[in-house]
């Protein structure tokens, strides 16, 4: 099923043009990976006096559904080491980026105690994920910090079935970085 839809843009400007279309845009995002039948949306905008920049509009969005893809994906399917993998593979092309993986017995032995004392003991073992960024002439460093737990039984506090359903979400804050991450590399950001 195909749905068209045309939005006439003729008489606002380029900044808001560019925020409503990306809104729209990522309005019409929906996790489908696991579905078998999908609904298609083509959206038309009209906007003669100004060009959109299509490539940087896309690239937001591509990172920003990089970050939802990552934030909706089960926990048995994005586990420590699956989510470290998808990293690597993402960024390999990018000559200026970084990784760095750290498991779980770097994680110990750096005194990493927090990250060891959520997954520790489970069977999917922790990983740091550590992405470095130089664009050249770069001139100062800024740190993004995000929280990735992949699943959380919730230790001493056992949790209900109803706060169960969103722990897959539990990991946002580092897909959250990974999709400022990839936009700050696409945009070549100093």
């Amino acid at each position: 099923m195909k749905n068209e839809i045309i939005f006439n843009l003729a008489k606002l400007n380029k900044y808001k043009i560019e925020a409503f279309v990306y809104k729209i845009i990522q309005g019409l995002y929906s996790f489908n990976k696991y579905k078998k039948e999908t609904k298609k949306n083509n959206v038309l905008f009209y906007a003669p006096q100004y060009k959109l920049d299509k490539a940087k509009l896309v690239s937001l969005v591509k990172s920003a559904n990089i970050t939802r893809d990552l934030i909706n994906e089960p926990s048995n399917k994005i586990t420590p080491s699956k989510f470290a993998k998808y990293v690597k593979m993402y960024f390999k092309k990018q000559k200026q980026v970084s990784i760095k993986v750290i498991d779980e017995k770097a994680i110990k032995r750096l005194g990493l105690n927090l990250i060891h004392a959520v997954g520790g003991y489970s069977a999917n073992k922790p990983k740091l994920v550590i992405l470095d960024y130089k664009p050249r002439n770069y001139k100062k460093t800024i740190c993004l910090a995000g929280k990735g737990v992949t699943i959380d039984t919730g230790g001493y506090s056992v949790k209900n079935v109803k706060s169960m359903n969103n722990m897959h979400m539990d990991k946002e804050g580092a897909c959250i970085s990974i999709g400022i991450f990839d936009n700050l590399v696409k945009q070549n950001c100093k």
